[in-house]
């Protein structure tokens, strides 16, 4: 009797010490779950001002990025810098789409493989790479995808009457109200996030619908709302005189009355569209905070590019070295990220990959050329000086821009000077943008320069006038960024510019 009450007097002190070990060593945290909601052809100043849900949800709840660029303002290759997370003159992927980005196989060395590897159930719907699945069976799942739901093609851009490869499976959505397709993905990530939390794996989602991208067909009960948007009358909308900017713009007269209500009826049709996009992002974080997933996830809400509306007097468009078609939004909550705050630092969207795979606890290959964001979602990110000084944008970069041989103000080339020829499309670019610079080198030898700290809005190109130091500086900047090449990029990115 006593060995027996010894025993169990044994056993309970080994009980207790076990329990204090596991105090003492607490298990692992779950790794987190990230969920990415890429928009398409969505500015950041429309993202700030019409989308109240997402900014409740995401915004307000943790950071808001205003510097955030695009490497390139195109659909397809800043998909494939997203992916990729690296620049455009180092995949190739300047122009094209599906075909040419599996021609170069960068399908297998990619977000989904990677997240894929390190241990999630990795979960697509919408938008992916453009003209998806070109030279593929329409039934192909890209490698490193769990869960599949792919639009085909290009057929889902008018919102109805379109396929989605469903886990291998088309099927076929008509033109009913339930089958908009920013609703149809809503219900897709939804089933996603379920299937993660009943397989007990932590979970990659991403989700891109096509909204606002044209043609902005809004969902039924959107139709009638928003009728009194109109875009913002700034000294770019109209511009009082254009004349000073390139060749591809140059002697842009101000649009007419008819053109400027043009303008605005498109932007109302954007914002009716995107409250579809807006709910999903409410209805994606209400999922993971009911089914107590939201304080371990990490979610990213953004855009491929932008898009201007009548900035410049250009009318509506993408492409542009401008603000408003390389500055895309960026919205970021999740564990441990400071709520309502904003962050200055220069990111891009070649940032997305490296930071992903931080937070999923692995290390990006060597040849990723964006960095981590992850310093930047703490409480004391590191001062600006400390971080990028300098990002390279470009639009179907092929050879180098050629060298000037004559003085600026002596020709009409160069854009601050009258008399250039108007182009009826934008020649290839190069350009740099510093944390108070934009310099743009035109492959036809134009040359753009704006000073963004006094000019904001980009009305006074300012080359012929900067000091000549200045835009040899900057121009050298361009040359450099151009070279670089995987863990070079960040070094070039990080020298000074003045």
């Amino acid at each position: 009797m006593v060995r027996i009450a010894t025993s169990m007097l044994a056993r309970f002190a080994l009980a207790v010490l076990a329990g204090l070990v596991l105090l003492a060593h607490p298990a692992a945290a779950a790794k987190p779950n990230l969920v990415v909601i890429m928009l398409d052809d969505l500015d950041a100043a429309t993202a700030q001002q019409r989308m109240p849900g997402t900014l409740a949800q995401v915004a307000q709840a943790g950071l808001t990025f205003d510097r955030n660029y695009t490497v390139e303002p195109t659909c397809f290759p800043s998909r494939a810098a997203f992916f990729t997370g690296r620049y455009p003159h180092s995949t190739g992927m300047r122009f094209g789409g599906y075909a040419k980005f599996i021609g170069a196989n960068l399908e297998k060395d990619s977000l989904g493989p990677w997240l894929q590897q390190a241990g999630y159930h990795t979960a697509f719907a919408g938008k992916y790479i453009n003209d998806y699945p070109r030279r593929r069976v329409e039934t192909f799942v890209p490698p490193g995808w769990n869960r599949w739901a792919a639009g085909l093609y290009e057929e889902f851009y008018a919102q109805y009457n379109y396929r989605l490869n469903e886990d291998g499976t088309i099927v076929s959505y008509g033109a009913t109200e339930a089958d908009y397709f920013t609703d149809v993905l809503k219900r897709k990530s939804l089933e996603f996030i379920a299937d993660a939390q009943a397989r007990n794996k932590p979970l990659a989602l991403f989700v891109m619908p096509t909204a606002p991208h044209t043609p902005t067909n809004a969902a039924p009960r959107h139709l009638s709302q928003f009728g009194g948007v109109t875009v913002p009358r700034t000294a770019s909308v109209p511009e009082a005189d254009t004349t000073d900017k390139p060749a591809p713009f140059h002697r842009k007269g101000k649009p007419s009355a008819s053109a400027l209500s043009n303008i605005d009826k498109h932007q109302r049709w954007r914002v009716r569209m995107l409250a579809s996009a807006d709910e999903m992002v409410v209805a994606v974080v209400d999922a993971l905070r009911t089914r107590g997933m939201l304080d371990n996830t990490y979610i990213f809400v953004t855009s491929d590019n932008g898009y201007r509306m009548g900035e410049h007097n250009l009318g509506e468009g993408k492409n542009t070295a401008y603000e408003e078609d390389i500055r895309v939004p960026l919205f970021v909550r999740g564990p441990g990220v400071p709520a309502g705050e904003r962050r200055s630092q220069m990111v891009l969207n070649t940032d997305i990959a490296p930071t992903l795979v931080a937070l999923a606890g692995g290390v990006a290959p060597a040849k990723v050329e964006g960095r981590s964001i992850v310093p930047l979602l703490g409480a004391a990110p590191p001062a600006n000086s400390a971080w990028r000084q300098s990002v390279l944008v470009t639009y179907k970069s092929g050879t180098p821009p050629p060298v000037a041989t004559t003085t600026p103000a002596a020709t009409a080339q160069y854009g601050c000077v009258t008399g250039a020829t108007p182009l009826t499309k934008i020649p290839e670019y190069w350009a740099v943008r510093t944390q108070r610079y934009t310099y743009v080198e035109y492959g036809n030898g134009d040359r753009e320069f704006y000073d963004n700290q006094v000019d904001p809005l980009q009305l006074r190109n300012i080359y012929c006038s900067a000091a000549a130091d200045l835009r040899t500086s900057l121009g050298t900047a361009i040359t450099r960024l151009r070279a670089c090449s995987g863990a070079t990029c960040q070094a070039a990115e990080n020298t000074a510019v003045p």
